[in-house]
């Protein structure tokens, strides 16, 4: 027998529990929450219950297909999509290979599955298509896909978790398997499909099934729909319960509040939460709910913790999380053909029992740019450590493919989690179940992905976090909910199946397919809403985690409106964290139980960051070496050198399809440095142009991201190979007693601390000085100028801001080849210039107008031209200069104070930078 037994609110409900003997009979409900809540309920009363007294409706399923057809197993939806992909790769159509191809199978298989599972319902469904030309273009070959997927799955004796409803209502027998009386308590959650499956059940059972008819149930016919064919099933008997309690505008148990952010309304549930338990509510009479917890469930747990509340919600960490889980998949992906630079990184240095012997700052280099398997080859022991074992198309059965996986464990891996991931695969796995690679690597990923391992326990006297659908049966007195918009409330269709569809098929064959209701969430809600036993804070956000911009649901705007409420948006109430945050270091140090050193080193550290106090000096009396770039990086702000220096952190160009400038510089540098041999050449043929490119190419080792773009970066090369050689040559014409004294000269002497000066010969506290002159020119007058190359002039000054620049290198190697730094006899320096690369100009720099040499000629007004005195006054600047920073360098000063806070915004160290004004 079959009751339809309606009520019109939340208390008649709890009223029909206080009823129930769970005995004899079982209430089935939707969702594992309310269950839990049910049983803790009854037990308050009992010793025991029996296990099938509180069942979810999926769990009632599962046990009847179990006793009816012992030959059939229940697999997730994971393996359900693997199996499907595997046989829609064997199909020649294009839209079967597409990604989502498998799971949109799922879903069709889902809601055709009473169709699907009746003996004659491929025959009948066909028929039927062809009268319905429009859905035969919109899902007809979807359905024909469907058919031949079932079939497979009946072969292998499988069936996904969601469609066992969909089975059952074409069983026969349930009389065998079940005798419990069953009170179905499902709300809005109960579909078409499972109202065919419950008047079956009448047949053979007593059957109570709980019908909302709340007085606005009108505005949601779509979601009571399977209630209607309840209604139109023969041997049904209709009873009304009312308590005459539900009292649908009574609005002072109501509050709405919207916030601009989700995390507002976390502050602002945490905040209320924390205020009603002050008052005396109980902990466990809570509840914080949302249409998906799970999506406020980090932030809100981290909240509750802070504020000391206990949660009944467990912590859990999916696996696929956990860095050796994250390195066996990486391990895995990259040895059946997969070629991330992510999954390179991780698989490597995940763990530093296990790291190679390519170090990381090669490893980036090398590798941060990695668009195709090839790219590999780039380190050949890396190549070899990841060549591909298995393809990703090989048919491997379940044994060898685990096996395998098996041998790329890392050392570090917990055997346990390990073991969870493979009791899953092999409960629902059978042994002769053969698979591509790459459908058991997606399975795989899969389940370390859905696999959740508990980190922490829930308190059942805590509060409750929990889903929309689980507060109708829960004790909570006292509830905020969150998340109330339109996007959350309301979801979108699945497949093409229209309502018309669902409807004729419903009225030509009797088959009830599951309709897509889109508000089933929002009548969730509404339900909720209309306990007026309840205590209910309303929230709403106008942007999402995100930043997404959010919509209020209907319902919470009608109630508003109904209420006669304007509901501004506003600030959260405080929280803990906010007090915390707000409070003085010693009263935390004091709430916290620090000592007091601890207190003292935080409180200076805060100082230090707001800028209130100096940082202290570090590094003392380290400094042993310089160089001219070295000089310029401190000037240009103390940090940037000691990032360089001291800390010796790298940041190397990466190898990737444009080379970057340093490669370029270095390149160029190679190429002029062979085409200057004295005495030199000027006519060169185009293949030893190439040759010569190729041979500087060797020696500046310059690597390229893909050998095929070569050829073109070296006729360009090339092309300006021979625009420096006929640049050259000209030059010469003019300037004929102009020579190359040498290139890459080496410059290695010693800076006095006292004074600054650079000198050949040690003294004491003497610091090395160091670098590389691109190139010297000379006359037969005793006269040199200092050449710098550079690829282009766009950030290069003339000499009479380079103190102001800060670009000192060209001063100091003047100073340093007249000072005897190097390996040749010194001579004057007439001339320190930057030769350009892209425009062949060497007049940047300074040329002394009044010196008798046959170098160049100073011409008109250019702002490079300079006298001896004003020259020499330069050098003595620079020495100043040298002689500060070494004096800082010598006292720790390595602070993070720039020349100009401009420079910041392109700092590659700012990321590690502790200026106070980088706060802002």
């Amino acid at each position: 027998m079959l009751i339809l037994q309606s009520i019109s609110g939340p208390k008649d409900q709890q009223a029909l529990l206080a009823e129930f003997d769970p005995q004899p009979g079982t209430w089935v409900v939707s969702d594992l929450k309310s269950k839990l809540d049910l049983q803790r309920r009854l037990m308050t009363s009992r010793d025991f219950i029996s296990g099938e007294s509180v069942l979810r409706a999926s769990e009632l399923w599962k046990i009847l297909l179990t006793r009816l057809r012992p030959d059939i197993q229940v697999v997730s939806k994971e393996f359900s999509v693997t199996l499907i992909s595997e046989e829609l790769s064997a199909r020649s159509e294009a839209w079967a290979q597409s990604p989502g191809a498998a799971q949109t199978a799922y879903k069709y298989m889902g809601q055709l599955m009473p169709i699907l599972s009746h003996p004659e319902g491929s025959e009948m469904m066909s028929a039927w298509l062809e009268k319905h030309e429009a859905s035969k273009i919109r899902w007809g070959r979807w359905f024909q896909v469907c058919t031949e997927l079932w079939a497979k799955f009946l072969d292998r004796g499988i069936i996904a978790a969601p469609w066992v409803s969909g089975v059952l209502v074409n069983e026969v027998g349930f009389e065998k398997v079940w005798s419990r009386p069953l009170i179905f308590d499902l709300g809005a959650e109960m579909n078409q499909v499972e109202a065919d499956l419950i008047a079956l059940l009448g047949n053979f059972v007593p059957i109570t099934v709980v019908q909302p008819r709340p007085v606005w149930r009108e505005e949601y016919k779509r979601s009571l729909l399977a209630y209607e064919i309840l209604e139109q099933k023969p041997k049904i008997s209709k009873t009304v319960f009312s308590t005459g309690d539900s009292d649908p505008d009574n609005f002072q148990h109501r509050e709405y509040r919207k916030f601009t952010t989700m995390l507002a309304e976390v502050k602002h549930a945490v905040a209320t939460a924390r205020t009603w338990l002050a008052s005396g509510v109980a902990a466990d009479s809570i509840a914080i709910a949302s249409p998906d917890i799970e999506t406020y469930w980090p932030v809100l747990c981290s909240y509750l913790d802070q504020e000391g509340i206990p949660s009944q919600k467990p912590k859990v960490a999916r696996l696929h999380g956990f860095p050796d889980i994250a390195q066996w998949m990486s391990t895995l992906r990259l040895r059946t053909g997969g070629h991330g630079e992510s999954d390179l990184e991780v698989s490597l240095y995940e763990h530093a029992a296990n790291l190679p012997t390519l170090s990381y700052e090669k490893f980036k280099v090398l590798f941060s740019a990695v668009y195709s398997r090839e790219d590999l080859e780039r380190d050949s022991g890396l190549a070899k450590l990841y060549s591909i074992e298995l393809n990703d198309s090989q048919l491997v059965d379940r044994d060898t493919f685990i096996a395998w996986s098996l041998k790329s464990l890392p050392e570090t891996a917990d055997r346990l989690r390990i073991e969870t991931i493979l009791k899953k695969l092999f409960s629902e796995c059978p042994e002769i179940t053969t698979l591509q690679t790459s459908r058991w690597m997606n399975y795989l990923e899969e389940l370390a992905t859905r696999t959740e391992v508990r980190i922490r326990d829930g308190l059942t006297d805590g509060v409750s976090c929990i889903n929309l659908e689980s507060c109708e049966n829960s004790p909570a007195s006292h509830m905020i909910l969150l998340g109330l918009t339109e996007s959350a409330l309301k979801s979108g269709a699945d497949t093409a199946i229209l309502f018309g569809d669902i409807q004729s098929l419903a009225s030509e064959f009797g088959f009830h397919l599951q309709s897509q209701d889109q508000a089933k969430l929002e009548f969730e809600a509404r339900w909720v809403i209309d306990n007026s036993s309840r205590e209910l804070v309303l929230c709403v956000p106008e942007t999402d985690f995100d930043g997404a911009v959010q919509a209020p649901a209907w319902l919470w705007v009608k109630g508003t409106q109904d209420a006669k409420l304007e509901v501004e948006v506003t600030l959260p109430d405080r929280t803990r964290w906010d007090e915390i945050q707000h409070a003085s270091i010693p009263w935390i140090a004091g709430f916290r139980k620090w000592n007091k050193d601890r207190e003292t080193r935080l409180q200076n550290s805060l100082n230090e960051d707001l800028g209130f106090a100096e940082l202290p000096n570090y590094a003392f009396e380290k400094i042993d070496r310089l160089s001219a770039s070295a000089i310029e990086d401190y000037r240009k702000c103390p940090f940037i050198f000691a990032a360089k220096r001291l800390f010796r952190l790298s940041d190397l160009p990466t190898l990737d399809l444009d080379v970057d400038p340093s490669t370029r510089g270095k390149l160029l540098h190679a190429i002029f440095q062979r085409l200057t041999h004295e005495p030199m050449q000027f006519e060169f043929k185009r293949n030893d142009l190439e040759q010569v490119v190729e041979l500087a190419r060797a020696q500046a080792e310059v690597k390229i991201y893909d050998e095929r773009l070569w050829p073109s970066m070296r006729l360009r090369y090339v092309e300006i190979a021979q625009r420096f050689l006929n640049f050259e040559k000209e030059w010469r014409k003019q300037f004929p007693k102009t020579k190359t004294l040498d290139r890459e000269v080496m410059v290695k002497g010693f800076v006095d601390r006292e004074t600054g000066e650079l000198i050949p010969e040690t003294r004491a506290g003497a610091i090395t000085f160091t670098g590389m002159i691109d190139r010297i020119d000379t006359d037969d007058e005793g006269n040199a100028a200092v050449i710098d190359y550079k690829s282009s002039a766009s950030r290069l000054k003339q000499y009479g801001s380079w103190i102001a620049e800060h670009q000192l290198q060209l001063l100091l190697y003047a100073i340093a080849f007249e000072n005897k730094l190097t390996a040749h006899d010194p001579q004057n320096v007439v001339s320190a210039v930057y030769y350009v690369a892209r425009t062949m100009e060497r007049d940047i720099g300074f040329k002394i107008d009044d010196a008798d040499q046959g170098l160049f000629v100073c011409e008109g007004q250019k702002k490079n031209k300079i006298s001896l005195s004003a020259r020499n006054e330069l050098f003595r600047e620079v020495t100043k200069i040298v002689q500060s920073v070494i004096g800082n360098m010598h006292v720790g000063r390595f602070q993070p104070i720039p020349y100009d806070t401009k420079i910041c915004t392109t700092c590659q160290w700012s990321a590690v930078c502790r200026a106070p004004h980088l706060n802002t």
